[in-house]
């Protein structure tokens, strides 16, 4: 699996996260660091040869998150983009280190709808359920009750 010229880094990147945790879940799980980064520094072309050469002169080969850390920066770099990194490959960067965990949630159950949207009573209750909030109905005091 090699990142052909063309092809985003993030999206390889991503490919190679979901590929190691499939891998986890049928049992075949790549539990050394150290592989993983030797296989990401293998599929990278040319363009990245200066980087890998100095990755690979460590006498220890590094952390997983300092990889792809030096590959975006890189990236930006053979881009002549500025030294910040932006909002997505922040965000990636998390994906990769794990600092943060994406997970699918379907349309229809998008808790914010009901605070930015118009919905049907039925919906609308559906989701002030999920979000644990009871509706009681209006009582009135009388004292003849106490």
């Amino acid at each position: 699996m090699k990142l052909e010229n063309g092809h985003k880094l993030q999206d390889n990147l991503k490919v190679f996260v979901e590929l190691f945790e499939e891998l986890a879940i049928i049992g075949d799980a790549m539990e050394e660091e150290e592989e993983r980064v030797i296989i990401l520094l293998s599929s990278l072309p040319d363009r990245f040869s200066t980087l890998v050469t100095a990755l690979e002169a460590h006498e220890k080969i590094p952390a997983w998150e300092v990889v792809t850390e030096r590959l975006l920066n890189e990236k930006r770099r053979q881009r002549g983009g500025p030294g910040t990194s932006d909002s997505s490959e922040k965000l990636l960067v998390a994906f990769c280190t794990k600092e943060i965990n994406l997970v699918y949630c379907p349309s229809n159950d998008m808790l914010a709808d009901m605070f930015t949207k118009g919905l049907s009573a039925e919906k609308f209750s559906r989701l002030r359920r999920k979000l644990g909030v009871v509706f009681f109905e209006k009582h009135i005091h009388c004292e003849k009750e106490c």
